[in-house]
């Protein structure tokens, strides 16, 4: 006989299978949209770091991670961060 769930498992449970089915890699994600029509013209890095309540309140560190955030633009490193951004269109057939 299986285990039978809490109330907190079951939501837990429920919450899990709303989740992403899978999650791509900056890379997987470029191949996979190339894979089915699309042309991708530009993948900007994103940000390494987004701002919230403790940022909001620390305006010079905030300020200090969007000037290094900048530099980095400079150097092409590959994406790092959880965020992937892919500007493709659908190619004209």
């Amino acid at each position: 006989m299986g285990k039978f769930l809490t109330q907190k498992e079951e939501i837990h449970k429920l919450a899990e299978l709303e989740q992403h089915l899978y999650v791509f890699s900056h890379t997987e994600l470029k191949r996979f949209l190339q894979s089915i029509g699309f042309d991708v013209y530009k993948t900007p890095r994103s940000s390494i770091l987004f701002g919230g309540p403790f940022l909001d309140n620390h305006a010079f560190l905030l300020s200090a991670i969007i000037f290094v955030d900048s530099l980095l633009d400079i150097f092409p490193l590959p994406q790092i961060g959880w965020d992937t951004i892919i500007f493709a269109q659908k190619s004209a057939s």
